[in-house]
């Protein structure tokens, strides 16, 4: 697969006068690294959105600024405007062969779980991210979740149960729990009632935070 690439520019532009850049597609950032000098750079806005909606903040990719050589980077940051929600500062991370980093890796669900389709359980999602310490390379895009494997209530998947290569660490809590699949309220009230449902232990859901009023 050929390497995504980016080019970006130095900037001399900066404090509020980098307003004026936003207004003509250009969205300022910063690029720097392991004992590394932070460098001020710009980068139009659209290249920019299309090369992050393949990469994200886990993926290596290729930064050029100006006409230097090709550097190896990750996004590590990109702040957006809380109305538009257009790009207004983004900075990149230059990364080192052999050196290893700390990320959060995003969690995703896919699938049914079969104890929600046959047993009207309730999905309960619980961490949305998991540190992991690792290789730039070995960076995972995200960490997916096959909900098929919750076949009964009460059935969860912890921290504890992903599978990484020996050379990545995880520093999230193992006993953390990222999905759970519990009893509806429905069935809930059937029991109280005395109606006869599946006898499955239960799990109590986190209630709701009240809403303010």
């Amino acid at each position: 697969m050929e390497k995504l690439k980016l080019a970006v520019q130095n900037r001399s532009v900066l404090g509020k006068q980098q307003n004026t850049l936003r207004k003509t597609g250009v969205v300022p950032g910063n690029l720097y690294g392991f004992k590394k000098e932070s460098i001020a750079v710009q980068v139009e806005k659209i290249p920019f959105e299309k090369i992050f909606a393949h990469v994200g903040v886990n993926t290596v990719f290729e930064l050029t600024v100006g006409d230097q050589s090709p550097r190896a980077v990750l996004v590590r940051e990109v702040q957006r405007d809380p109305i538009s929600g257009a790009p207004i500062h983004v900075d990149f991370f230059e990364v080192q062969d052999g050196r290893k980093l700390k990320a959060k890796i995003r969690v995703r669900f896919e699938g049914v779980a079969p104890a929600v389709k046959e047993k009207g359980g309730v999905i309960v999602p619980g961490l949305e991210t998991v540190s992991l310490v690792c290789a730039p390379e070995e960076l995972p895009a995200e960490i997916i979740i096959d909900l098929k494997q919750l076949d009964d209530l009460g059935k969860s998947v912890r921290v504890r149960d992903l599978i990484f290569p020996a050379s990545v660490r995880v520093l999230s809590n193992p006993h953390d729990t990222l999905v759970s699949v519990v009893r509806s309220r429905g069935a809930r009230k059937a029991i109280s009632a005395g109606v006869d449902v599946d006898a499955a232990p239960e799990v109590t859901a986190p209630a709701a935070a009240p809403k303010k009023k």
